[in-house]
């Protein structure tokens, strides 16, 4: 069930801004109410043409799915689009942005470093490269912090789940992966060596790793507390043609 603005017969109504607010740009992706269960789900139009279904799928299959280290995003089901040969709905675990709610200690932070790089390696232990990883295209499961937002990450700890696999890719000759070299396509991240060297083809898997370093990525705790990881100089990073790929 989508929110009432999208219902047949809807009319703009003064007194709820959150659903007159204009839609900006593409929207590819919007919350819903699975009705048999009252569950939030999160909707995805994704295109035919990448593997993005494919790799989520087999994330979301046993036994993968069941390893404590696997932080794909979880997948409901896959739902065809009549008259568009050109995209599916991936309809998914509704999740919240990074920092709701925020990091209070460096125990927090440290957990979610944990997870996302132990995802990250999770997934190259399997050939697949996520291709885009960021700050943007980590979020968090709200069903693990209960309803109420006074609760902190430390009194329900959080689970953390990587989304965003269009530009993932899935190593078909694992014995070589290091000299694996693919058309580059730009993400999220416009440090990597990859864009700043203007390169066409690139080892998607040493990019998952750049941004494991970590390379840039702060955490505001609290309003007078900040933890920042120190950058790494994009001058001095270099990945050489045996580059691990965990």
């Amino acid at each position: 069930m989508l929110r009432p603005r999208y219902w047949r017969g809807w009319m703009q109504a003064s007194s709820n801004e959150e659903e007159n607010m204009p839609l900006l740009g593409l929207v590819i992706v919007m919350d819903a109410i699975r009705v048999r269960d009252g569950i939030a789900v999160g909707l995805k139009r994704a295109s035919l043409h990448t593997r993005e279904a494919e790799i989520i799928q087999l994330l979301n299959s046993e036994p993968l799915v069941s390893h404590p280290d696997n932080a794909c995003i979880p997948l409901y089901e896959i739902l065809n689009i009549p008259n568009d040969d050109e995209h599916h709905i991936l309809v998914m675990l509704f999740l919240h942005e990074l920092e709701s709610p925020p990091f209070e200690t460096l125990g927090e932070v440290m957990e979610f470093c944990r997870q996302a790089l132990y995802g990250l390696r999770f997934f190259h232990c399997h050939n697949i490269a996520h291709g885009d990883p960021h700050s943007g295209n980590i979020m968090l499961d709200p069903t693990t912090i209960g309803r109420a937002r006074a609760f902190t990450q430390t009194q329900c700890p959080s689970r953390y789940y990587w989304i965003d696999y269009n530009l993932a890719h899935m190593l078909e000759h694992p014995e070589k992966p290091g000299t694996l070299r693919i058309p580059y396509t730009r993400g999220g991240d416009r440090d990597i060596p990859e864009t700043m060297e203007g390169k066409t083809h690139a080892n998607p898997f040493a990019s998952d790793i750049w941004w494991g370093l970590p390379n840039d990525a702060p955490f505001i705790v609290s309003a007078t507390m900040v933890f920042t990881f120190t950058p790494c100089p994009s001058t001095s990073i270099a990945f050489p043609t045996g580059t691990p790929t965990n």
